[in-house]
Parts: structure tokens; sequence; C-alpha cells
């Protein structure tokens, strides 16, 4: 989930201020001879992000899309991992996507990230590829 209050300049250019909220399960794989987890949770960050449109006046306007921010990594507790310590953790994402017009104030688009993470003091360095897709209404 997310949501964003952003700053058009031009039409080809937007720089948007976001919060995101995503949740990574937990992944747990048991063979014969023994078990793999890979532990979730709950990540929460802030951004800034850049967007550029190619073809603004278009129909289908693709554009780039980059940014970075900070936050909050809260893993999954089981029985595997008990301890529930929250990390601060730091993300850079950078993609693509298309915005199409629904009426004159209103667009729909699409987008595809590669999101980098790093967790502070620890060694996880994190990426998921996510797409996303959504309403923006200018005012």
């Amino acid at each position: 989930a997310s949501a964003a209050f952003g700053f058009a300049p031009t039409r080809s250019l937007t720089l948007l201020l976001s919060v995101e909220r995503s949740h990574i399960r937990d992944e747990i794989e048991r063979f014969d001879d023994g078990h793999g987890f890979e532990r979730g949770g709950t990540e929460t960050w802030g951004s800034v992000e850049f967007r550029y449109a190619f073809l603004a006046r278009r129909r289908v306007s693709p554009y780039v899309v980059a940014g970075t921010g900070r936050g909050i990594s809260r893993p999954s507790v089981n029985e595997f991992f008990p301890d529930a310590n929250e990390r601060k953790i730091q993300v850079i994402y950078y993609g693509a996507g298309a915005r199409v017009p629904l009426g004159p104030r209103f667009d729909a688009f699409v987008d595809g990230r590669i999101i980098m993470q790093v967790e502070g003091k620890s060694d996880y360095f994190g990426v998921r590829f996510p797409v996303r897709g959504g309403i923006a209404w200018r005012f």
C-alpha cells in the first residue's frame, strides 16, 4: 500500500513525497533431512521520488521513476524467529511505468520497480521487484 503527494512543475516532471507499507510473508521449506527458512515481515518507509514522463501529452505516457527513503522493518515472529526487534532500513529504487489519463484531472498509472533495501547495523541486503498501480488526482 502506498500514498503520495506530488508537485509537478511541468507535465513531464513530478516530485513525490510518499509513504509505503509492504508485507513479505515467511517462506518455510521442509525437507526429509532438514528445512530452510526465509524470514518475512512488515516494512514501512517514507521516500522522495522523481518521475519523468517522456510523452506527457500523448494518450499513454511512459515514464521512468527513481527514489530513496528511510523507514522501519518489523520482522515476523514465529517458532523459528522468536526475536521481535525493529530495524531501521534505507531503500533505493528505480523503474518504469505508464500513465493513462482517465479524465481532465485523473490519471491511472502502473509501474514496476527494483527496490534495494539495506537494514541498519546488519548485513541484510534485500532486492524486490514489486508492481504498483493506482489513480492520481491532479488539483
